[in-house]
């Protein structure tokens, strides 16, 4: 009987966490319990969690952090194309600002830019 509720419980703790949709919680769970039939997919559920955040914030940070908790990860190759992406804007937004650094205003020019910023 002791045998059952244990695993009963084990159960519910795991249901708990998955949803809880919290890190924490999943991680408490597989503290809790390293040797559940359980561990993997609360492991699976934690590592989705965590692509999910960083989706939503869009962030390089998180998308590296992702990347060295989760090298082989099952979202590796979504990971590495966003973070490609985030590099090709931020070199055609250094390019752009380093074209408009290059542009010559004549005299005459800013001349009229500064009486026109007067208006605003």
């Amino acid at each position: 009987m002791v045998l059952f509720s244990s695993c009963n419980s084990e159960k519910m703790h795991f249901e708990k966490a998955i949803n809880s949709e919290s890190v924490e919680e999943l991680k408490s769970f597989i503290s809790d319990y390293p040797n559940s039939t359980f561990t993997d997919s609360a492991n699976a559920v934690i590592e989705q969690l965590i692509w999910q955040k960083a989706l939503l914030k869009n962030e390089t940070e998180r998308y590296e952090e992702y990347l060295t908790d989760y090298p082989n990860g099952q979202y590796v190759n979504a990971v590495k194309e966003k973070l490609e992406k985030k590099k090709e804007y931020l070199n055609l937004a250094l390019k752009t600002f380093n074209k408009a650094q290059q542009i010559n205003v004549k005299p005459e020019q800013k001349e009229l830019y500064s009486r026109t910023d007067s208006l605003f």
